[in-house]
């Protein structure tokens, strides 16, 4: 469903990222980019708006807010980036924020 999501949101904005996405998402799920809090916090800076298609893992400090859009989140990223003023949301939502895709940083992708 979220394939289809980001498929639709590509062809209906004309948005490359979200087809990019798609594609690093229908790989197989060990494939899947994992990426810890920690550096999410050194390449983005604060207020910015990162997707990553795979998984956010909880390891690191995340001292700044920022916008998350990921397949699945931790319970220990998710609550470190909501303490930090943050939102953790899933890609769909992600999607519906930002339709045209610009100004999203893609990591691990």
């Amino acid at each position: 469903m979220t394939l289809d999501i980001l498929r639709h949101a590509s062809k209906a904005s004309n948005a490359r990222i979200w087809r990019s996405i798609a594609i690093s998402l229908s790989s197989t799920r060990k494939r899947h980019a994992e990426i810890n809090i920690g550096k999410i916090a050194k390449l983005a800076m604060s207020g910015a708006a990162v997707v990553i298609p795979g998984k956010v893992l909880g390891s690191g400090l995340l001292s700044h807010s920022l916008m998350v859009g990921a397949w699945s989140f931790s319970d220990t990223a998710r609550k470190k980036i909501t303490d930090a003023g943050g939102k953790a949301l899933t890609i769909a939502d992600f999607v519906q924020e930002f339709p045209d895709g610009k100004g999203v940083v893609v990591l691990g992708g």
